[in-house]
């Protein structure tokens, strides 16, 4: 006599929930739970059927692309929040306020500030200041 739960069978309904799922943006855990199965039979049935895995992939796909289009689309019309967003997610090298600099094993402060600004993008000196008062170290 077996142990523990049943198995779960893959049909093409769990497969197409799984997708949708995906669209909306629920995590491995919530699909897992609401097909009522633990997550790691959820990995292990990705592995097992690829078509569920594709399912998953193409719904997260999907999701992020209806966003993203709404997200466009709210831009053109005029929403400054949205316009900023799109900006800073899409182009982050011209629209992100913050930019991480990558040091390698020298402390901002141990710089001269044309050795600092040679980290920054283009070359620029602008917020040179800022990080060699910064006593936390960059990487």
């Amino acid at each position: 006599m077996p142990v523990g739960r049943p198995e779960k069978k893959i049909t093409d309904e769990i497969i197409a929930k799984s997708e949708e799922m995906a669209a909306r943006g629920l995590t491995m855990d919530q699909i897992a739970l609401c097909l009522g199965m633990g997550t790691r039979t959820l990995y292990e049935k990705k592995a097992k059927y690829p078509q569920l895995a594709q399912a998953i992939k193409a719904g997260q796909a999907k999701g992020i692309a209806e966003v993203t289009n709404n997200l466009y689309e709210q831009s053109k019309a005029g929403n400054v929040t949205a316009t900023i967003f799109y900006l800073k997610n899409r182009d982050p090298d011209r629209w992100l306020d913050t930019r991480h600099i990558k040091v390698s094993d020298e402390r901002a402060e141990d710089l001269t500030d044309d050795e600092l600004a040679a980290y920054l993008p283009g070359g620029s000196r602008k917020g040179v200041n800022a990080a060699k008062g910064s006593k936390a170290k960059l990487h």
